[in-house]
């Protein structure tokens, strides 16, 4: 049986673009990962008190990466550290009340069990 070498070569070029691809999600992944690793490393959360879901992608939000941070026993209250590959920046959002997402300067902020350090603090402003 004769093989079409037209299908051989899309083929290829379809093997490489897939791998581009993945290669590109994961190397993005890591890059967000390392810099949300930081940040929330700086904020001042006691290790044993907290829980960090695992870094995630929103699906309306493709450039963006997410941890969350989590308060042992309270369900309430969270915080969420986003990276934008596109700025190169992490936000800082707390949920509080089980559904009021509010930004680290409004007042409510204050709501929230832990605050962030003044590194952190100097470093977000800074980015």
């Amino acid at each position: 049986m004769k093989k079409n070498p037209m299908l051989l070569i899309f083929t290829a070029i379809l093997v490489l673009l897939i791998g581009v691809l993945i290669g590109r999600h994961y190397y993005y992944k890591n890059e967000a990962s390392q810099k949300l690793n930081e940040f929330i490393s700086i904020y001042g959360f006691p290790s044993n008190k907290v829980t960090i879901d695992p870094i995630y992608q929103p699906l309306k939000q493709t450039f963006t990466y997410v941890d969350e941070v989590h308060i042992k026993g309270d369900k309430e209250n969270w915080y969420v550290f986003s990276y934008d590959r596109n700025t190169k920046k992490i936000d800082l959002t707390g949920v509080v009340n089980g559904g009021d997402w509010i930004d680290m300067y409004d007042s409510q902020f204050q709501k929230l069990k832990y605050q962030p350090s003044e590194k952190f603090v100097y470093k977000y402003s800074n980015q």
